[in-house]
């Protein structure tokens, strides 16, 4: 009994195969390596010159691409980030208000259940939301300095 030679594997066949063995789809890996050709057409000297740059472009792309890990620290409040973004639109519209009327705006918005509050809970809620708003934009203003 002879053995039979196996036939020339093509460049097609072993791509086919390396995609597969990778785990990376076909179409994904299609997509990546014109990108890597792009980049390299485009910045082609810039990698030669440093070659940590290729690590530094590979751990951008796994940063932004999904799925994403949790922001650190505490998760923000939906109630503050809610009165941030209406503070700044309601000054806007209504740059002659004072703000006690802006506020007043914002209140029934971004505190939930505000209408059914008793009395002294909204006066509770609504010095609570300020100060957080407050808190939120002294913290901003120190990691930027």
């Amino acid at each position: 009994m002879e053995t039979q030679e196996h036939p020339q594997v093509t460049a097609k066949h072993k791509a086919r195969q390396r995609s597969a063995a990778n785990g990376i789809p076909r179409e994904l890996l299609k997509d990546m390596v014109r990108a890597a050709r792009e980049l390299k057409a485009k910045h082609g000297a810039l990698f030669v010159a440093n070659p940590k740059l290729k690590d530094r472009a590979a751990r951008l792309l796994r940063s932004i691409l999904p799925p994403k890990m949790r922001r650190r620290g505490r998760p923000a409040l939906d109630s503050v980030s809610v009165a941030t973004g209406l503070l700044r639109k309601f000054r806007r519209l209504y740059p002659h208000d004072k703000p006690e009327q802006v506020w007043a705006r914002i209140y029934p918005l971004a505190i939930a259940g505000y209408e059914a509050l008793k009395l002294d809970e909204k006066k509770a809620q609504r010095l609570l939301l300020r100060e957080r708003v407050r808190g939120r934009k002294n913290q901003r203003r120190r990691r930027e300095a």
